[in-house]
């Protein structure tokens, strides 16, 4: 192993569900990383794949943190602000050990900001804790600082309301008039963030390595609530000064612990604390963006996976309850098209939608007739890249038979853009975490709905049984179904054919066979044959047909470009 590469991760911090059990559950599903996660309770839950190191409960020594530390490439610190004074010990331990990267709790604005650091003894605090690994560096152990601005998803909920918005009681207390842009990710942005700067270890070496998806300010979020939501917000101006003078006066005589969130809060919402990113608020931050290197494909001209992944999924706004008429009577009803409470996140349709968020459309909760059905809805819930192949053979019939060499073109290309398409899927489940509907319909249970709808049903099972165990979005088998309609399209110059397919059904455990005379029909239908059976939802089909399709188009183009070169 290379001694500039930092697989073997320790997280302080992994319980719970905040940035640590987030960055522990990333890192653990990149088989790149070794993740162990410290736990002082004994009846702590971690995430799967993670090793578990146990020190005594209680107020934990140096020597305890050396023997934790013992091993690791990198210690991740994303204990609380109670926590946060430890980590003076914990870097002296780390550099005992032999640790290479030490990332403190930074999330948050910068706090090499001064003004933040004058303001509030949080921020204080934490630019301390920069200041005293910078003193450290000459010892070999080097530091990267991760502010990540606002979490929107764990802003927004509605017992926290951080930022003044509640979206359950739609109220906002705007701070400066709720003008002041400050930069958000969430949660699953920020953990991934941290997953490529472990990968790019030089860029980050003793710098600030901000993370940051958009800036938006309070009173854009509550015009978008609004609109979502069907609801005019309650609005109250808050006295800036008054509040930061009461919350500070009482912090210095009591160390109120709520006068200084009150302190962070005004940091985060007023201007020249820090908290914008991107505008020149930064301290002596190192503006410096990590960037998404995704594995690009070996052919040259192919593009990377972040020129076809998509951005988070956006199907719509509308609150009303409606129906869908699909063929042979199957009817799919859409629960509610508003705000469903999933994955940690609320809403959608923000100018820049952050990573992770999504408008959610619940559908399959009934599926009416279906057993009555011929289930020729489900007809192509197989045809997957064996599938593609043979579909392929039928609508080219012997066209290729005497030419070897066009032949070997149209597979490679063909083949490729299926192995493209399931690159950019797999990239996508893993940045997005969304759910599927049997863990929306059997373990929802919110109430932040427009109609105030529960959703909750633990029987409910969907028609093809059992759900896939990985994300909903996208769906790789429309991913798979876009991107060989791209290339057969391409090939035969045109959508129309005129093709028998059969296809297995496995929910009835016999054979189909339709008439195909649209590829593009044949995609949407392939797509959406996961949506009968109930394992994904519309926006993850919909979005990763066309996300499949622009991945053959582009593979297309790079082997048309390159062929006598391949």
């Amino acid at each position: 192993m290379s001694s500039n590469e930092h697989r073997k991760v320790l997280i302080v911090g992994a319980g719970g569900t905040n940035i640590g059990n987030h960055i522990a559950r990333t890192l653990a599903a990149d088989p790149y990383f070794t993740v162990s996660v410290l736990s002082r309770r004994s009846d702590a839950s971690y995430p799967p794949n993670t090793s578990v190191v146990s020190i005594p409960s209680g107020d934990a020594s140096h020597a305890d943190y050396v023997f934790a530390f013992r091993g690791q490439d990198v210690v991740i610190s994303a204990i609380g602000t109670a926590g946060k004074p430890k980590e003076e010990i914990m870097i002296d331990a780390a550099i005992e050990a032999g640790v290479k990267r030490f990332f403190p709790s930074e999330s948050g604005l910068d706090d090499t900001n001064a003004a933040a650091r004058k303001l509030c003894p949080i921020f204080d605090m934490k630019g301390g804790m920069i200041d005293y690994l910078r003193s450290k560096e000459s010892s070999g152990l080097t530091w990267t600082a991760v502010p990540t601005g606002m979490w929107l998803d764990w802003a927004l909920d509605p017992s926290i309301a951080f930022i003044g918005i509640n979206i359950a009681q739609h109220t906002v207390d705007y701070w400066a008039q709720g003008s002041h842009k400050l930069s958000f990710s969430t949660l699953p942005t920020s953990a991934q963030g941290y997953r490529q700067i472990l990968k790019h270890p030089a860029e980050s070496e003793n710098k600030i390595a901000p993370i940051r998806k958009f800036e938006v300010a309070q009173a854009e979020i509550v015009a978008a609530l609004e609109e979502i939501q069907g609801v005019k917000y309650s609005v109250t101006y808050i006295d800036h000064e008054q509040v930061i003078s009461g919350a500070r006066a009482k912090w210095d005589a009591v160390k109120d612990i709520l006068a200084a969130l009150k302190l962070v809060c005004a940091g985060f919402l007023l201007p020249g604390y820090g908290s914008n990113l991107v505008d020149g608020e930064m301290g002596e931050a190192a503006r410096a963006t990590i960037e998404h290197q995704a594995g690009a494909v070996e052919f040259e001209g192919v593009p990377r996976l972040d020129e076809t992944k998509p951005d988070s999924p956006s199907p719509g706004t509308s609150a009303t309850l409606a129906y869908a008429t699909y063929p042979n009577d199957i009817v799919q009803y859409w629960v509610d098209q508003a705000s469903l409470y999933a994955n940690g996140t609320v809403v959608n349709g923000l100018a820049s939608p952050p990573a992770g968020w999504f408008n959610a459309i619940v559908q399959g909760a009934v599926y009416k007739a279906a057993l009555d059905s011929s289930y020729d809805s489900l007809a192509f819930q197989q045809l997957a890249v064996s599938g593609w192949n043979r579909l392929a053979n039928n609508v080219l019939g012997d066209s290729l038979a005497t030419n070897v060499t066009a032949s070997a073109r149209f597979y490679a290309i063909l083949n490729y853009a299926l192995a493209n398409a399931a690159i950019a899927s797999w990239d996508t489940k893993y940045t997005y975490y969304s759910w599927r509907p049997i863990t929306a319909l059997r373990y929802n249970t919110s109430t932040y709905l427009h109609s105030n709808t529960t959703l909750t049903d633990d029987t409910w099972t969907p028609l093809l049984n059992p759900t896939p165990n990985h994300q909903d979005y996208l769906s790789t088998h429309a991913t798979f179904g876009g991107a060989a309609g791209a290339v057969l399209t391409l090939w035969i110059g045109g959508d129309e054919v005129d093709v028998q397919h059969s296809s297995n059904v496995t929910a009835i455990g016999k054979v189909i066979t339709r008439r195909i005379t649209s590829l593009r029909q044949v995609v949407k239908d392939n797509g959406n044959s996961r949506i009968f059976g109930g394992i994904h939802f519309q926006y993850a089909s919909d979005v990763g047909s066309e996300t499949g399709w622009r991945v053959g188009d582009h593979t297309w183009k790079a082997f048309d470009a390159g062929w006598d070169r391949f």
